[in-house]
């Protein structure tokens, strides 16, 4: 949110099970339903997923984003050690316990940083809060602009050996164009 500044909130809802309808749902039904309507078309790669995606409606076409590995960072050095911006605190400002566990809805607020608005029922008609500022920085604003994101990791997580060797039998049913992406994959 302090990159992208239009950006004045975020929401995250943990929807109950059964009870709820999620965006998501209707946009993998697309998808289905685009997969039945072209069987010639086979998916041997993620990319071959991302294509597929990009097809379908035909009206609002989905956005895809293509993601590489390096795309996905590891945020542990914002929390890591005493020069971090933020700390790992367990009390709300309430002083009761904070359960990640417990929370079905939370906010996060560009005026706010460091701070997590969440509630714990639905019902609750208040937010209650956790702050994440490292004390002592209370006059210092946070910021992550200037700190470098390392990626999650390097490479492709490796498989299973009985992953890779089920691969290698399916390989004789996949084109040959397609066997250098499954032989990549380490294990």
């Amino acid at each position: 949110m302090t990159i992208k500044q239009s950006i004045k909130i975020i929401e995250h809802k943990f929807l109950l099970r059964g009870h709820t309808h999620m965006e998501v749902d209707s946009i993998q039904s697309q998808i289905e339903r685009e997969m039945k309507r072209l069987p010639s078309f086979a998916i041997m790669t993620p990319w071959d997923w991302q294509q597929l995606a990009r097809m379908c409606g035909t009206k609002n076409k989905f956005e895809v984003v293509e993601m590489e590995i390096p795309d996905f960072k590891n945020f542990n050095n914002l929390m890591d050690n005493s020069n971090s911006p933020y700390c790992l605190n367990k009390k709300t400002k309430s002083k009761q316990n904070f359960l990640i566990s417990k929370v079905v809805h939370m906010q996060f607020r560009l005026d706010s940083p460091g701070t997590l608005y969440f509630k714990t029922s639905f019902s609750d008609e208040n937010f209650e809060e956790i702050d994440f500022n490292r004390k002592g920085r209370s006059r210092i604003k946070p910021t992550i602009t200037g700190m470098e994101l390392k990626p999650v990791r390097e490479n492709r997580r490796p498989i299973s050996t009985q992953k890779y060797n089920h691969l290698q039998k399916l390989l004789k049913w996949v084109p040959s164009r397609f066997h250098h992406f499954i032989l990549s994959h380490t294990f």
